[in-house]
């Protein structure tokens, strides 16, 4: 692990060089020239909270064997919140089994209703609110998440289908 107060031109000499920016509302990323590691910095709402959850769960996904691209560093410094990950090898976006998408799908739907479900003789707070006109859907803003590539998958369809019944859904 490298210093946690590196600077992003710090990350860029021993970790890259990078490839220009990808802009999302709540990250910046950059994918290293060789095709290694990617560096995500970590932008908008909590970014050191964000990172520091990042990290430990993809590590605590490694540790029990899941598939996950493991943290090379992370810290906070003069490039804000940030996290190097190692790639993993594979085309992304590349799922390709139809039941695959459906038990993964059903998995965040299911952990979604017992998120939403209202505790007893509890008021819903200010952010169980509806979202207002004129805001991205909530399926329309996972999907956004996803990259371009993903648009032109067979399953594009099939998951934007599967992701519309959360607009139904309060906020949280």
């Amino acid at each position: 692990m490298f210093s946690t107060e590196m600077t992003e031109a710090d990350i860029d000499h021993h970790l890259g060089p990078f490839a220009p920016v990808t802009v999302k509302p709540y990250s910046r990323t950059r994918r290293a020239m060789d095709g290694s590691a990617l560096l995500k910095v970590y932008v908008g709402i909590d970014p050191e909270g964000r990172r520091r959850r990042e990290a430990e769960t993809v590590e605590q996904a490694v540790l029990r064997g899941l598939s996950a691209p493991a943290v090379l560093a992370t810290g906070n410094g003069a490039a804000g919140s940030w996290t190097v990950f190692w790639m993993l090898p594979g085309t992304p976006c590349s799922i390709g089994a139809h039941e695959a998408i459906e038990e993964y799908i059903g998995h965040v739907l299911d952990v979604s209703g017992r998120l939403h479900q209202p505790a007893v003789d509890l008021t819903p707070g200010s952010g169980w609110e509806r979202r207002q006109a004129g805001h991205v859907s909530q399926h329309q803003f996972l999907l956004d998440q996803l990259s371009s590539r993903c648009r032109r998958r067979p399953w594009w369809a099939v998951l934007g289908g599967f992701l519309h019944p959360l607009d139904s859904q309060p906020v949280v």
